[in-house]
């Protein structure tokens, strides 16, 4: 290992050290406290969210407990509708809401939350869209385990949606494997013309366990916005995440 590269990770335990003793500071308080510089803090800042060591809320970094907790949850148990977190999305962002998990090879959706704000009772239904067209069953495929990942994959059809649908199994891998890579999934039109979604998984003992989306026409789910809106939504998994593991104790 490199001088520098030793340097780096150490001051990227430092940083973690320090956030597990004040949770949520500011990267000038981090960088402050450490005596870094603001070009190594926001670099080494930049390292621990992609490897989702920390997350960040507003201006503000916190350790992702989701990450580093070893918990039994029992999702048969979870009331899906206790969660906070939809809510507070929906009122920020203005767009549809979804959280959906797969069972049997097939996506249940948990809950629904409009633009409206308004819940939509699904019952834990079964959609009919498969997981190679919409966001989040990309991303429950690209974070599942290989084993599941081949036995649902091998088991899809294909069929398409849209002209936008992937139908060849090859491409779609590779897509599968650019969502693991990147973090986030995108329906750019695939599931129906007009709309788009972006999903992020919601991880537990470095396990996907659901995902979590929003989606709107084309007109207000601009691809301008993909960037910044894949952080947030990303940023709200984890906030899920930790309110699943706080309703399992």
């Amino acid at each position: 290992m490199k001088a520098t590269e030793q340097r780096t990770l150490q001051n990227g335990l430092r940083m973690l050290e320090l956030l597990k003793r004040h949770p949520k500071l500011k990267a000038t308080e981090i960088g402050d406290e450490l005596g870094l510089s603001s070009t190594s803090t926001y670099r080494i800042l930049a390292i621990l969210q992609e490897y989702k060591l920390i997350t960040k809320e507003k201006s503000y970094f916190q350790v992702n407990q989701a990450f580093f907790q070893t918990v039994i949850v029992n999702f048969k148990k979870i009331p899906w509708h206790e969660l906070k977190t939809p809510l507070e999305v929906v009122k920020e962002i203005q767009e549809n809401v979804y959280l959906a998990v797969i069972e049997d090879e097939q996506l249940v959706t948990k809950r629904i939350v409009n633009r409206e704000g308004i819940e939509i009772d699904v019952q834990s239904r079964k959609r009919e869209s498969k997981v190679h067209h919409s966001a989040i069953g990309k991303v429950l495929l690209a974070f599942s385990s290989d084993e599941d990942q081949k036995a649902i994959i091998n088991n899809i059809d294909f069929t398409p949606m849209t002209a936008q649908t992937f139908q060849e199994k090859d491409l779609f891998l590779r897509h599968i494997q650019e969502i693991n890579k990147r973090g986030y999934a995108i329906d750019d039109e695939e599931t129906e013309i007009g709309m788009r979604c972006i999903a992020a998984p919601i991880l537990i003992n470095h396990e996907v366990v659901a995902a979590f989306a929003v989606s709107g026409s084309t007109g207000n789910l601009s691809r301008r916005k993909f960037n910044q809106l894949s952080k947030k939504i990303i940023s709200f998994s984890h906030l899920v995440a930790e309110e699943l593991i706080h309703l399992s104790r």
